[in-house]
């Protein structure tokens, strides 16, 4: 998430939200204890050496190592690793140890090298709103944005960081206002994971949300751009992974919609653990080998609770999408592109373009990347956009 600076803030250009300098969150504890909070006056930059991301899920820690240097993107090593049980949950770091312990050794075993450190993360607990203010000075907008968000969210915004970028300037009967965008990240949060680079012996470089992260990659690699230059683009990305599905619409390169939905791959592995009596832990593999949501001509018991969980999931999706369009004007999602754990299912493009009536594409290419390395070659980059996404810095 963009730092706030005293700088006159241009509408031309729009801020990069998503890119906080971690370091700079928080101070050493003073006298009494408590965290000194510390405002950063800088953005961070692209660095000509190697940084390494982070993204820790609930089944999975997925890592990455590049760099983002003269506007190019080099990755060098990707890998993921499960995540201990009970270590996280909703992105909140419960055991810090275990989880320390474990990317560690990763680290030494992949030789990971980097020194710089940045994670990447989303959560229920972090909010993201459009707010319309009166047009204050520069000095102003974070006190009133701060207080037209306390009117109507059930928080204490002083247990969280508030980050806020300007969209546009309105010219209404009432007069100028201003349409920000505002994330609040709990403060919490974002310090255990300040806490676990150090750990890491890893500089703390940058905090991201995976909705930027899929954002600046999109734009990067040019997902979903339109041939023709200057007509309208509205295109969703749905990160599907084992306990939530998180679904990003980005129009005109711009992050203008984002949503959690509450299923994930455990989802299927419950229900096929509960009708077919397979164990918990086969579920998982036995989804890959076995499901073929396209084998619906013949009854196979199977496929049928696979496709009742997808059902089940694209019910609640559509309520998204037509909540989106609804929010917009009638604004229709051109395309939808899916990619995470849960992407790896066997047929799920086409059945999921056959039920929505929409192009749906996994993304399995990535234009502009070097993925060269012997250690990224043959990785399934589907599941990694996150990690890569975060390590460009704009």
């Amino acid at each position: 998430m963009s730092t706030k600076t005293n700088k006159k803030i241009s509408f031309s250009k729009i801020k990069d939200l998503g890119s906080i300098d971690i370091k700079d969150i928080f101070r050493k504890p003073n006298e009494d204890g408590e965290l000194e909070k510390k405002k950063s006056n800088k953005k961070v930059k692209e660095m000509a050496k190697n940084v390494v991301a982070i993204d820790i899920g609930s089944n999975f820690i997925k890592m990455g190592e590049g760099r983002y240097y003269k506007g190019k993107l080099r990755v060098t090593n990707l890998l993921q690793i499960p995540t201990p049980e009970g270590a996280v949950t909703d992105g909140k770091i419960l055991d810090s140890e275990i989880l320390g312990e474990i990317i560690q050794y990763a680290f030494k075993g992949y030789g990971i090298r980097a020194k710089e450190g940045i994670i990447t993360t989303n959560s229920s607990s972090i909010i993201n709103r459009e707010v319309i203010i009166p047009k204050v000075s520069d000095e102003e907008i974070e006190t009133v944005t701060r207080y037209e968000i306390q009117q109507y969210l059930p928080i204490n915004l002083d247990n969280y960081i508030v980050e806020f970028i300007v969209l546009q300037e309105l010219e209404e009967e009432t007069g100028i206002k201003l349409k920000l965008n505002v994330i609040t990240f709990p403060e919490q949060v974002a310090f255990g994971y300040y806490q676990l680079l150090n750990s890491l012996e890893k500089n703390p470089y940058a905090l991201d949300v995976s909705y930027n992260s899929i954002k600046k990659l999109a734009t990067y690699t040019e997902i979903g751009v339109k041939e023709i230059e200057g007509e309208e683009n509205t295109v969703t990305f749905v990160d599907m992974g084992a306990t939530k599905v998180n679904v990003t619409i980005i129009k005109n390169d711009k992050v203008d919609f984002n949503r959690i939905i509450k299923f994930g791959g455990n989802n299927i592995n419950n229900a096929l653990n509960e009708k077919l009596n397979i164990s918990i832990k086969g579920t998982e593999s036995a989804k890959i080998q076995k499901s073929s949501l396209l084998e619906e001509d013949e009854y196979d018991e199977f496929n049928q609770v696979v496709r009742d969980s997808i059902d089940d999931f694209l019910d609640e999706f559509q309520r998204v999408l037509q909540f989106y369009n609804n929010k917009s004007g009638g604004n229709p999602v051109d395309k939808i592109f899916i990619y995470g754990g849960t992407a790896n299912l066997k047929g799920l493009s086409t059945y999921m373009t056959k039920k929505l009536n929409k192009e749906v594409e996994k993304i399995s290419f990535l234009k502009h990347v070097e993925l060269n390395a012997r250690k990224v070659i043959g990785e399934p980059v589907w599941e990694y956009l996150n990690v890569i996404g975060s390590i460009i810095r704009l």
